[in-house]
């Protein structure tokens, strides 16, 4: 709301707002206001309430523009945390989802670090079997996802 909306329940005004439900999360924050003893804190709530401890308007109006400022700044910065936030999941979810080709490739590249690392080390053929049977089973792991 652009000013002190008044509050008919206990005749005082407050700075009320409703937040997209994306960016709630993001607003915690303690609001220190210049004429009441203790601070408000945000706590990610869809809801933001500010009591502006008052019933008259003019008053209401010079503490709304105080808290109304540092809310704003709060919910400017919340937005900007929750479209990062949106793209960090659309990237893990890119990630997740791998074709039947990459897996083939990346279980054939498992096989062949396994091979490899075995004939450096000079084992013997029972434990190349060994490793051949741990890469066909990584291989159908891979083929069966």
């Amino acid at each position: 709301m652009p000013f002190p909306a008044p509050r008919k329940d206990v005749g005082k005004y407050a700075d009320w707002r409703t937040l997209d439900a994306a960016v709630a999360p993001f607003v915690r924050d303690e609001i220190r206001r210049s004429w009441a003893v203790a601070s408000h804190v945000l706590s990610g709530k869809s809801i933001v309430k500010l009591s502006l401890h008052t019933g008259d308007l003019a008053t209401a109006c010079d503490r709304w523009s105080e808290v109304h400022a540092r809310v704003e700044a709060l919910i400017r910065d919340a937005t900007t945390l929750a479209k990062r936030d949106e793209e960090a999941k659309r990237k893990l979810e890119k990630v997740r989802t791998l074709t039947s080709k990459e897996k083939t490739t990346i279980a054939g590249q498992a096989r062949y670090d396994v091979l490899a690392s075995q004939s450096t080390r000079g084992r013997n053929a029972d434990r190349r079997c060994s490793a051949l049977r741990r890469s066909v089973m990584i291989e159908s792991d891979c083929w069966a996802k």
